[in-house]
């Protein structure tokens, strides 16, 4: 069989647990795996994210199985957005297979018809608040 060595090296599985290993350490813990299908570009998860300030750190791929023959991309991302990051991949139908962070968030991102959240720098006034004088 040819395999590549990159096959070799993820079939030790020590690229993942190395890379968790290092981010978790470097900002003190608090992230979390987000994972998806193959059919989706991990740039294009990582763009859209960014779009609501989501920052996402270790990126990587799982190789192709039976079960997952497209295999599988993954990032990190904080904790305490990692709902928020669901909600917003499930809204534009991104097929994710880890566990679900809030189960409610697919009921909820259904009812859009994958039409995605406007982000905030997106709007007509462009994140910006109007001002106004309190001073009389």
């Amino acid at each position: 069989m040819n395999n590549s060595p990159l096959d070799y090296l993820a079939a030790c599985d020590v690229v993942e647990p190395a890379s968790l290993a290092f981010h978790q350490i470097m900002s003190r813990g608090g992230w979390v795996r987000i994972e998806w299908l193959h059919v989706v570009r991990g740039i294009a998860v990582e763009r859209f994210l960014g779009k609501y300030h989501i920052p996402i750190c270790g990126r990587g791929f799982t190789l192709k199985t039976q079960e997952c023959p497209t295999g599988t991309l993954y990032c990190y991302v904080k904790e305490q957005q990692a709902r928020w990051a669901e909600y917003h991949l499930k809204r534009v139908r991104v097929p994710l297979v880890n566990k679900p962070f809030d189960p409610r968030n697919a009921e909820w991102a259904a009812k859009w018809d994958g039409v995605p959240v406007p982000a905030w720098d997106d709007r007509p006034h462009g994140g910006q608040r109007k001002r106004t004088s309190r001073r009389k």
